[in-house]
């Protein structure tokens, strides 16, 4: 329970730096942005960026190998997640106020609920329609305070804000539904008490619970894997269960004592 309650504080901290650095980021950003290019600037604090959390990672022992299969969805979420999102938004702030750019940016939980409709069956409620209209209404009002009126530089900005919010809205849905996908493919067999040994089907529930944590895509297909064999070399000998389960723990604890060395 204490776990859990840290747990929870902790994600609040984060959200709340997140949030923090981002609102700050558009201001900081438009005075970089006198002296530099736009894509030098975004570019130049993106590599800095990755360069830290590879530290971290490495620190903390992290498996850093992307898996083959998993190259296509890293490359199409780096496009509409960073490439889009970063680079699309930084270039507009040429053309727009910082103020109407967030704004504009932001829009992308509106595009979101809009397209996980036809993108991946997410059919939004009454609340969340409620809440389009609020959203819409409430930047119009922001927007249209002063009038409408573009130029043609605006109209490029907005253009470029627009594009980053909803290709960075179509990335999430499209990359969430690709995780579920991956799940599925790493999903245990259904092995109840009634074709196997009690005992063997309560340890199977264990291994699979290991499969719910935050594990990367190869460690959760080795433990998929690792279960199926047990499951079917258990139903003819149940005791071959602790040898496979105690060699497999004893080996990942080895595995990460040495990457921590």
């Amino acid at each position: 329970m204490e776990t859990a309650r840290r747990g929870k504080w902790i994600g609040f901290l984060c959200l709340g730096v997140t949030a923090f650095g981002w609102a700050l980021n558009w201001p900081l950003m438009k005075l970089l942005l006198q002296q530099w290019p736009p894509l030098f600037a975004r570019g130049l604090a993106g590599v800095a960026a990755a360069l830290i959390l590879f530290a971290i990672a490495k620190a903390r022992g992290q498996q850093l190998e992307v898996p083959r299969e998993a190259v296509p969805r890293l490359l199409f979420a780096s496009f509409t997640n960073v490439f889009a999102w970063m680079g699309f938004s930084t270039v507009a702030m040429k053309f727009v106020p910082v103020g109407e750019g967030a704004l504009i940016v932001y829009t992308m939980p509106i595009w979101a609920t809009l397209l996980a409709w036809p993108l991946a069956g997410i059919r939004p409620k009454l609340v969340d329609i409620a809440a389009l209209v609020l959203g819409v209404g409430g930047i119009a009002v922001l927007l249209g305070g002063g009038g409408f009126s573009f130029d043609r530089g605006r109209i490029v900005g907005t253009a470029l804000l627009f594009s980053a919010a909803i290709l960075f809205a179509i990335g999430n849905i499209l990359n969430r539904a690709g995780n579920r996908n991956v799940a599925s493919d790493c999903a245990l067999p259904d092995m109840s008490a009634s074709n196997i040994a009690k005992p063997l089907a309560r340890a199977i529930n264990i291994y699979r619970s290991m499969t719910s944590h935050d594990l990367d895509m190869r460690t959760q297909r080795d433990l998929a894997r690792h279960i199926k064999k047990v499951a079917e070399q258990g139903t003819q000998d149940p005791g071959r269960l602790t040898v496979h389960g105690l060699s497999y723990l004893r080996a990942r604890e080895r595995q990460s004592k040495e990457r921590k060395a």
